[in-house]
């Protein structure tokens, strides 16, 4: 979003956290790096928002699954009537506050440090998934568990360093 005014014809962009004008670049290229630099962090937080809203659908249908545990499961899943009652409340629990952790501290704008950290706490129950399923032989399970740890940790990173989310704390002048 350019802004100009009238006859001096500066031009705001805002940036990352930051509004620039055009007198404060050095040059053109400057300004359409800073530019082009906005547009990557906002591409990239509309994909963590879709690999979050992703892994959240995915880990509330299976953290369901763990404590209902509905008869007739499709073969894919008929190791969960393999597992105790207590590990069934323990892996569905912590599907559920992962998918919760993904997804509401972004929403309320609270305590957003928790989606990197409920990314990353994803990350190890998928990693104690793939022991579970190599242990029984089930490789395509496991793969599945891979893909699922890789694409958290993926929004961990990305929520910790890359695009974090910001706290709900509104300055006037201030764009989140």
């Amino acid at each position: 979003m350019f802004l100009q005014q009238l006859g001096q014809n500066p031009v705001i962009v805002p940036t990352a956290g930051a509004m620039h004008d055009r007198t404060s670049f050095r040059n053109d290229s400057d300004q359409e790096s800073c530019s082009l630099l906005h547009e990557e962090l906002t591409l990239m937080n509309i994909l963590l928002w879709v690999l979050q809203f992703l892994l959240a659908v995915f880990v509330t249908s299976t953290g369901i699954i763990h404590f209902v545990l509905p008869p007739n499961l499709p073969a894919p899943l008929q190791w969960m009537y393999d597992l105790s009652p207590p590990l069934h409340a323990v892996s569905g629990a912590a599907e559920l506050l992962a998918a919760a952790g993904l997804i509401l501290p972004g929403l309320t704008r609270m305590h957003t440090r928790l989606t990197p950290l409920a990314a990353s706490g994803l990350v190890l129950v998928m990693l104690g998934a793939i022991v579970f399923h190599i242990s029984r032989g089930e490789l395509l399970n496991a793969i599945l568990n891979l893909v699922v740890a890789a694409l958290a940790a993926f929004v961990a990173y990305g929520r910790w360093r890359i695009s974090p989310l910001s706290d709900g704390v509104f300055k006037p002048g201030h764009q989140t």
